[in-house]
């Protein structure tokens, strides 16, 4: 999920939902690492909460089309 940032139209906050059926669903879902790619690059890495969601904050709007997510679980 991405949305324009809210004092920055130029840039989105994209939340990331993991869910990991093995554990058991909340509140197990706490640190699973979860890697922003742009264009193939590291942006940022983030640890998934209790609820498995990662927020990645201030992601510039014209690297939205070159995002790419990988989870570690």
């Amino acid at each position: 999920n991405a949305e324009p940032a809210r004092r920055n139209p130029d840039r989105y906050d994209v939340e990331v939902d993991v869910d990991i059926p093995s554990r058991g669903g909340w509140p197990n879902l706490a640190g699973s690492v979860v890697v922003l790619l742009v264009q193939s690059e590291e942006f940022d890495r983030q640890e998934t909460d209790a609820f498995g969601k990662a927020l990645f904050e201030n992601v510039p709007a014209d690297a939205l089309p070159g995002v790419a997510i990988v989870v570690e679980p």
